[in-house]
């Protein structure tokens, strides 16, 4: 799908043996609304770290150390996880048209997997149902349907926010893995680091209370570990955990006033904080201990999980590749901002960005400058600024075409969902 590429090549870990279980996999795909990667190994001033285990697991899979999301909302973001293309390049979030019929995650993995998706949150909130829906996914349970005790609070601007009790929507979960006929693929969409972070007692506090939102963030973030860690041992204890691989990542990230002050949640700008999530593989017979330093994103995920699961996928068009190559052909990754900001990143840590709404380029040097204080001018990379809007034009285009090419072969059947809030 994509249109940009040159020849330059990487060094990338490749698979150096084939693993003595020969599958079908299982797959758990781990979806962390709203967690961001600066936030889940902080112990700044001594303070303890949030997630401990998803720590512990990044040292035995494949982390990937400098991953980040397609886009600061959560529709677009999704979408690329489950399709391994970028969504388009505007605010209308592809996978909430009731014709995105495009190849999926649940429509790629052989028609006898047990495929389900559980999340606490309101579809309508986040959520590309339609698409989803038309991969033939009937197994959702969420907000809408889970008869589970209800987490509300009203924000004084932003409204109400309500989710099913995010403990208890694990329970749920894990007993669906328990029950579950193998092989099967089985997705849950946290919502518990998600605004306006539900407060779930000093069990799970990690940080002490005070003014800030931010307290509540860290001490969800150690809550989501906890379930994390009662997934893996569920899995662990039934003996499933030997043929199944976890991926675990974050949708997008999060801001706390960083560089703006208005820089709160993660749609109103494109920093790093806003875009860095963490993503991990684990399963040690097929991701040996590895931390990925070089750009990655969601993009490259499903095609990398297909390999791993040994699924054909050459007839298939991605735009992001499998991390198992010794090469990638890209030069850079991509991402749209709600705000109206579309960036590239290439491989040597480059980012150029360019706003739609104010026609204006700026870029940041991340070896230099990984906190982006020193906004740069483009008038050093005009040559890059052509290739992010090229990118972005041609990717849309060929995007639709894409998607209409499916219809055909599908012969247009598609389940069509209600319309959705893009939230």
């Amino acid at each position: 799908m994509s249109p940009e590429a040159d020849k330059g090549s990487a060094a990338r870990p490749a698979q150096v043996a084939l693993p003595s279980y020969p599958g079908p996999w299982n797959v758990v795909f781990i979806v962390m609304e709203s967690v961001g990667t600066r936030y889940v190994f902080d112990t700044e001033q001594g303070q303890p770290m949030p997630m401990p285990f998803l720590y512990e697991l990044s040292k035995k899979g494949w982390f990937l150390k400098n991953h980040f999301s397609t886009s600061n909302l959560s529709t677009k973001a999704l979408f690329s996880l489950m399709s391994g293309l970028y969504d388009l390049f505007r605010q209308e979030s592809f996978g909430l048209r009731n014709d995105a019929t495009v190849p999926s995650l649940f429509s790629l993995v052989p028609p006898h997997y047990t495929r389900f998706l559980v999340t606490p949150a309101p579809l309508s909130w986040f959520f590309p149902a339609p698409f989803v829906k038309n991969a033939g996914l009937s197994g959702i349970y969420s907000y809408e349907n889970l008869k589970l005790p209800v987490r509300e609070e009203r924000h004084q601007s932003l409204g109400r926010y309500v989710a099913r009790d995010e403990v208890e929507t694990v329970d749920f979960f894990i007993e669906k893995l328990s029950e579950a006929k193998e092989p099967f693929l089985a997705v849950y969409v946290s919502f518990v680091a998600h605004f306006p972070y539900f407060d779930y007692g000093p069990d799970y506090e990690v940080r002490q209370k005070d003014a800030r939102m931010i307290y509540r963030y860290y001490n969800n973030l150690h809550l989501l570990d906890r379930m994390l860690l009662r997934i893996y041992n569920r899995l662990e204890k039934e003996e499933k955990l030997k043929r199944t691989i976890l991926v675990i990542v974050g949708d997008h990230g999060q801001a706390f006033g960083q560089h703006r002050p208005d820089n709160f949640m993660h749609f109103r700008y494109s920093y790093n904080v806003n875009l860095q999530a963490p993503a991990i593989f684990y399963q040690p017979a097929l991701f040996a201990a590895k931390v990925f330093e070089f750009p990655t994103s969601h993009v490259d995920l499903l095609p990398t999980l297909l390999e791993a699961m040994n699924i054909p996928c050459e007839q298939l068009s991605f735009d992001g590749e499998s991390l198992f190559r010794t090469s990638l052909k890209r030069n850079s990754i991509f991402s749209y901002g709600y705000e109206g900001t579309m960036t590239s990143i290439d491989r040597n840590g480059l980012k150029v960005q360019y706003s739609l709404k104010r026609d204006r380029c700026w870029a940041f040097d991340l070896r230099t400058d990984p906190d982006e204080e020193t906004p740069l001018s483009c008038t050093a990379y005009q040559t890059q600024v052509e290739i992010l809007r090229s990118f972005a034009q041609q990717h849309d285009a060929n995007l639709l075409a894409y998607n209409a090419s499916w219809q055909e072969k599908r012969g247009s059947q598609t389940h069509s969902g209600p319309p959705l809030d893009n939230q």
